[in-house]
């Protein structure tokens, strides 16, 4: 089923629309005169990744299959990944940089303050381990 693919793997509608048109037993005259488009535009599709939305209804009710649940699937897959790593996934201080959550000067005056945090455990630290 589509929504075991890997993430990666992204549906090619044009070989999909192909496969189903070749095992429907239409020959691509039929297919063509029954979706308006003419043989070389019909063959063009077939080497298109996305195609427009009316015309995937058209060819999934002349088909009668249809080829919307496989980009369902597809975009379910896509936002199931992204919301696990959004839930999992706690940015970094370089990640938040890169996202510019925070200005240069404020990321360094954190970091600053991180530093002074650093070196005042690290005094604790050693105090107690002189104590021992």
């Amino acid at each position: 089923m589509c929504s075991n693919k890997n993430k990666s793997d992204k549906i090619h509608i044009g070989k999909l629309i192909q496969d189903k048109v070749h095992k429907s037993g239409l020959t691509i005259s039929e297919f063509a005169e029954k979706i308006n488009l003419s043989r070389p535009a019909v063959y063009q599709m077939f080497n298109k990744q996305s195609i427009d939305l009316d015309l995937l209804k058209r060819i999934s009710v002349i088909l009668n299959e249809n080829l919307l649940k496989h980009v369902y699937f597809e975009i379910e897959d896509t936002l199931k990944v992204k919301n696990i790593y959004k839930i999992t996934h706690e940015p970094s201080i370089s990640e938040k940089c890169m996202g510019f959550q925070e200005t240069q000067e404020q990321m360094i005056q954190r970091l600053e303050l991180i530093y002074k945090e650093l070196i005042q455990i690290k005094e604790i630290l050693y105090f107690k381990k002189e104590k021992v």
